[in-house]
């Protein structure tokens, strides 16, 4: 698949999900993959994809986006983890990169929203890829810990990598969905 477009970055497979899609990365051209298809076509589903600030092999905090689509498409059902059973029977999930294959744990399950980039009274969980220090680290984890629609008893501690999966919500006018997750191999 790579081979098809210089852009594509990994696999994220959730099992017993439609979520079994390719991830496109194009840090030159934020936003590139809101509305293309993987091979370059004008597509209103779009493409997942990570954020353009976002090194896949260095980040403490991989961020991947895409489209709440109402037929399931895309990132359509990661809003099914609302459901704590739904949760139960789909903690892990793969992220194979073009480096190598991952897998991870969900951690935090949250609505949020997206706020202006001047507005300081809010947690902004996209602006956090890389951690400066274990200090902040330790803030964004108990961030979306506690914003987290049930304890899920998974822990991560600075040095762990996470992973961000984030679509839209419709819940407030600039609504998301959020799932947050760490590496566990």
């Amino acid at each position: 698949v790579a081979a098809d477009n210089a852009d594509t970055i990994g696999w994220l497979r959730i099992d017993g999900t439609n979520i079994n899609n390719v991830v496109m990365f194009a840090p030159d051209t934020p936003g590139k993959y809101l509305h293309m298809d993987f091979y370059g076509k004008w597509s209103y589903r779009g493409t997942l994809y990570v954020a353009e600030n976002c090194d896949v092999r260095t980040a403490d905090n991989i961020l991947i986006y895409g489209h709440h689509m109402k037929n399931g498409d895309m990132f359509g059902h990661l809003v099914d983890y609302e459901d704590h059973e739904f949760y139960r029977k789909h903690r892990f999930f793969t992220f194979d990169t073009i480096h190598e294959h991952r897998e991870y744990q969900v951690l935090s399950v949250f609505r949020s929203e997206a706020y202006p980039e001047d507005d300081t009274e809010h947690f902004h969980y996209y602006d956090f890829i890389q951690a400066k220090d274990k200090a902040e680290f330790d803030t964004y984890l108990k961030e979306v810990t506690q914003r987290s629609q049930y304890v899920t008893g998974v822990t991560a501690q600075y040095g762990d990598e996470l992973l961000t999966l984030s679509t839209c919500a419709y819940h407030t006018e600039e609504g998301r969905f959020v799932v947050v997750a760490k590496r566990v191999k």
